[in-house]
């Protein structure tokens, strides 16, 4: 017995070792108080991950509605908390923000690329759309997808510079 439990402490000890290490983060809501830990509560973790939601009305640049100066503001301070403790952000931007994305996939671009340059790239690291491949995540088809991608991708670094990852991806279907 008292090999295994000086056994179990080792093992322990390189499983504290290997999760300090690890890259880890965590789902976060802004809109739900019990989804949305203080930066302090949660200092090592790594990484957040945050859908961008805006109460933006109009998907037509042209209309006053269409300005993103409110969300970014939110974002930005809730960004810059976690940044503060040294927790980078994944943001998504995906069909919460654009409704008519796939109608729209260039205005899909240009709105990631305005987000993008009000929150710019220091921590930040944006996902365009999340889980495209089931039906309950959106519900793109590959060849969709892979324009709102283009579009998005090329906006956010001509405007920000910062790091774009593709969506995570649910279904396992290796052919999507």
């Amino acid at each position: 017995m008292k090999r295994f439990f000086i056994m179990m402490g080792f093992i322990i000890i390189l499983l504290e070792k290997t999760i300090v290490h690890a890259a880890c983060g965590l789902n976060i809501d802004p809109a739900n108080p019990l989804g949305f830990p203080t930066p302090e509560s949660i200092k090592g973790i790594g990484w957040v991950r945050i859908e961008f939601k805006d109460c933006t009305s109009s998907n037509d640049p042209s209309d006053p509605a269409y300005r993103l100066d409110s969300s970014i503001a939110t974002y930005a301070e809730i960004i810059n908390g976690y940044k503060s403790v040294g927790i980078n952000t994944i943001l998504i931007i995906d069909y919460m923000r654009y409704h008519s994305a796939t109608e729209n996939p260039e205005g899909f671009g240009i709105r990631a690329g305005l987000i993008a340059q009000g929150l710019g790239a220091n921590g930040i690291v944006y996902q365009i759309w999340n889980e495209p491949d089931i039906w309950q995540g959106g519900n793109l088809s590959p060849q969709e997808y892979s324009t709102l991608l283009t579009n998005a991708a090329t906006q956010i670094k001509a405007t920000s510079g910062a790091q774009v990852i593709t969506a995570g991806f649910a279904s396992g279907q290796a052919s999507y």
